[in-house]
């Protein structure tokens, strides 16, 4: 059967290492003892009992190195052959949920898509799903929240006792099922002069793609003068900074629930919106160009970044002000609807009552007012 290629550079790393420690371990202890003997005939007798003990300890010390490469085999051949077994083990699975039709539809998309990106974004596609698969079936925790008490940047700014719960949450329809439950395992609040700069940009926030975390910046320095804070920009401002960075939670690399296939569909039809003539444009940036354009630098890696920030940029737009980009962007929109019915079918994005606030008018809706009501008479 066929290696990988990431299997095969990382056997060929491990073992070239090891060969070259070897080496060096192996080809030390002949050459010091060489020249320890020639200095030896030019020295009395009387040191030809150190001479044998210098030559007794090197053997030692040889067969210790020896020893010691043993175990580095043993320990490479063992964590070479589990990531070979886990890699077996992953193909088996993508071959059981292929047609031969599917199969082969995957292949060709792979061959259009590495010309475009290169072989690193198909290799992180694959490591995607093999890190879905081996975690199908396991139970995450529910998300939490760091950063939103009432001691924190937050607190003087709005009462937040239950605002994550109710923000950033998949309940009253703000968000479909399985889009942050099983996606996202923290989502943190962090001062603004933490942020990150990027050619001179600010970023509002982050996404951890190991261990699926959110950090949102920023917030203490737009929002801690009282004179310039209102309810709806507090909002605006949060739920478009989640909804960016949650919906690198849900692409082709990260998301739980999708097939190979499915992945590079995935990845091909935000490709193809990207690529033409009536792609998403919110001129979001100070010059007036688009933030995801900026990653277009010519290079495989920065098309992929761009890939990336482009389904974020629709996801933002989709969550935080849908009526208009359905309008403006209705083939984006679908794009985005369809990959959120994979997990919650029944999603209303349209729906005036969804959420805990209005969009409108950005109060809260009087379910959600209830609702808190209710937690605090428990």
């Amino acid at each position: 059967m066929n290696i990988s290629a990431p299997l095969k550079r990382s056997i060929l790393l491990r073992f070239s290492t090891f060969m070259s420690w070897y080496t060096i371990c192996m080809n030390e202890g002949p050459d010091t003892n060489h020249k320890r003997k020639n200095s030896a005939e030019a020295i009395s007798s009387e040191h030809t009992e150190f001479e044998v003990f210098v030559e007794k300890y090197e053997k030692v010390a040889r067969f210790a190195a020896l020893a010691g490469a043993i175990a580095v085999t043993g320990y490479v051949a063992k964590e070479v052959s589990a990531e070979y077994d886990a890699v077996l083990e992953h193909e088996a699975y993508v071959t059981s949920v292929l047609s031969v039709e599917e199969f082969a539809e995957y292949n060709t998309l792979k061959s259009t898509l590495e010309e475009k990106y290169g072989e690193l974004v198909l290799e992180r596609l694959v490591a995607g799903d093999r890190a879905a698969f081996k975690e199908r079936g396991s139970e995450r925790p529910d998300t939490t929240f760091e950063g939103f008490e009432n001691d924190s940047a937050l607190g003087d700014i709005v009462n937040i006792d239950y605002y994550p719960d109710f923000t950033f949450t998949e309940s009253f329809g703000l968000y479909p099922e399985g889009w942050i439950n099983g996606e996202i395992t923290k989502v943190i609040v962090k001062d603004g002069n933490e942020a990150p700069r990027e050619d001179g940009n600010v970023h509002n926030g982050y996404h951890n793609p190991v261990n699926s975390f959110i950090i949102i910046y920023n917030v203490s320095d737009r929002f801690s003068e009282s004179t310039q804070f209102s309810v709806s920009s507090f909002h605006e401002y949060m739920e478009h900074t989640f909804a960016h960075e949650a919906a690198h939670a849900n692409d082709w690399e990260t998301k739980q629930g999708l097939n190979i296939l499915e992945r590079t569909q995935f990845l091909q039809k935000v490709t193809n919106r990207m690529s033409s003539d009536t792609a998403y444009s919110a001129q979001s940036l100070a010059d007036g160009s688009d933030y995801w354009r900026s990653y277009d630098d010519g290079t495989e890696k920065g098309f992929r970044r761009m890939a990336k920030e482009y389904w974020a940029e629709i996801c933002a737009a989709y969550f935080t002000n849908p009526r208009s980009f359905k309008t403006k962007s209705p083939e984006d929109f679908a794009l985005v609807q369809e990959m959120v019915a994979k997990t919650d079918s029944d999603f209303d994005i349209l729906d005036p009552e969804r959420g805990a606030y209005s969009q409108m008018t950005g109060l809260p809706n009087e379910k959600w007012l209830l609702d808190i009501q209710k937690l605090k008479d428990q």
